[in-house]
């Protein structure tokens, strides 16, 4: 099933251009909505996934009241029209997927990304006032001249009519897809995908209900990208754990100052403490700590490309092991702050031997 786009019509009421038929229809292709700029309203914004490569889209309604398509590879090649409009014309599966389940789907988590087939609304775009000549000294709406003021008040009106229809077509679609697929979606997930413009919403699978999902959802979905993959590992038990109190996690921007790899310190009195006070260790818990009998252990993850990384321990045993976790939210939005994790832990004296371990886990 094909996605069915805006359909835009370019009609204009050239009477006060006073020319020639063919010369019209050459400054038909340079006249421009009032008020309107390039890019003004995004229709789509999507990474199609593809065999080896992606596929970046994104469809506007440009100054002329066209609907305009363009995409670009992931190497930054520019796609054709043909590429571009073969690509959202079809349902577009991650290949990642498949080959990720090649060694079974057991104790794994799916994080996806999908985006429901929209049936996008027509709009005529002749009711829109348009500059009716080159040198933008005349405005046409519906073949009558109007105050540049007007122009603009009819224009907004009819692109909040669009916005209006967007969204009630992104509503239609993701009832769709709730319909179909009754657990995967919360609240929470429908209600950020029905705030955006465009765009898709990740949903959690189970690996062994991948093949059911898909075969169950290819005449709904446009998009499937996979954004991670997360082992469902159980977390540390202990049958006799050691309590500990949690004093800080927090994130260390000053990067410099801190290795770049995972490490920890042994913290022995409130002086060994001062340092993380700039961090936000309050003098208050500091003077609460015995340290004739606990130590503090301050574990640094190192340093992180960015803010989606934490530190995290699910249990000490009596065995005095403490498994550290580096914990990744797999599928979040990336950014460029980088950061060092930074945990600090309060337990009784004890020599006691620390591990990391990396894990991906799926943040709401």
């Amino acid at each position: 099933m094909k996605n069915v786009f805006v359909i835009l019509t370019l009609a204009l009421c050239m009477q006060a251009c006073g020319s020639s038929d063919e010369t019209t229809d050459q400054e038909n292709q340079n006249l421009s909505i009032v008020g309107y700029t390039t890019n003004m309203l995004t229709l789509r914004d999507s990474v199609i996934p593809m065999n080896n490569t992606s596929l970046h889209v994104t469809c506007t309604l440009d100054e002329t009241a066209n609907h305009v398509c363009v995409g670009t590879y992931a190497n930054g090649e520019a796609a054709s029209a043909n590429q571009v409009n073969e690509a959202m014309h079809q349902l577009q599966i991650d290949p990642k997927i498949e080959s990720s389940l090649e060694a079974g789907c057991d104790d794994k988590t799916l994080l996806l990304l999908v985006e429901p087939k929209l049936t996008m609304p027509q709009i005529d775009t002749s009711e829109f006032c348009f500059w009716a000549n080159e040198d933008k000294s005349i405005i046409s709406c519906d073949g009558n001249e109007v105050s540049e003021e007007e122009a603009i008040a009819i224009n907004n009106q009819y692109l909040d009519q669009l916005k209006t229809a967007l969204q009630t077509a992104r509503k239609s679609a993701l009832d769709t897809f709730m319909a179909a697929n009754p657990d995967l979606v919360s609240q929470a997930m429908a209600k950020a995908y029905l705030d955006a413009s465009y765009g898709g919403m990740n949903i959690k699978l189970n690996a062994c209900d991948w093949s059911a999902f898909i075969d169950k959802n290819k005449t709904i979905l446009d998009i499937v990208e996979l954004r991670a993959i997360v082992d469902n590992t159980e977390p540390t038990t202990c049958s006799k754990a050691i309590e500990y109190q949690t004093l800080l996690n927090t994130l260390n921007y000053n990067i410099d100052a801190q290795p770049s790899t995972t490490s920890y310190q042994i913290l022995s009195s409130a002086e060994d403490l001062a340092p993380f006070k700039a961090f936000g260790l309050a003098d208050s818990v500091i003077q609460t700590i015995d340290f004739s009998q606990n130590i503090v252990i301050a574990l640094s993850a190192g340093t992180k490309p960015t803010t989606g990384y934490s530190l995290h321990i699910d249990a000490i045993c009596d065995d005095a092991k403490i498994n550290a976790y580096v914990q990744h939210c797999a599928g979040q939005p990336e950014d460029d702050a980088e950061a060092d994790p930074i945990l600090l832990i309060q337990l009784p004296s004890n020599v006691y031997e620390v591990t990391f371990q990396s894990r991906d886990i799926i943040c709401e």
